[in-house]
């Protein structure tokens, strides 16, 4: 019975890490809050604002902080 091959390379490979989390979730907040603005305040849009504000939290960064225009 032949042997397997000893193979010297990285055999789980991850996949790529986003460092541009808390920074993307900030930008999405703010896209979120001018459809408020346009829309009015929809279910999906109140859903959605509610979901953001739980991942920034969850990054330890304030709300309020990317919101300058």
């Amino acid at each position: 019975m032949a042997r397997k091959p000893i193979t010297f390379y990285k055999i789980t490979r991850s996949g790529p890490k986003s460092n541009k989390k808390p920074e993307n979730a900030l930008k999405s907040r703010k896209k979120l809050l001018m459809r408020i603005e346009k829309e009015g305040q929809t279910k999906w849009l109140v859903n959605a604002l509610e979901f953001n504000t739980l991942k920034i939290k969850k990054y330890g960064l304030s709300a309020k902080v990317g919101l300058k225009k």
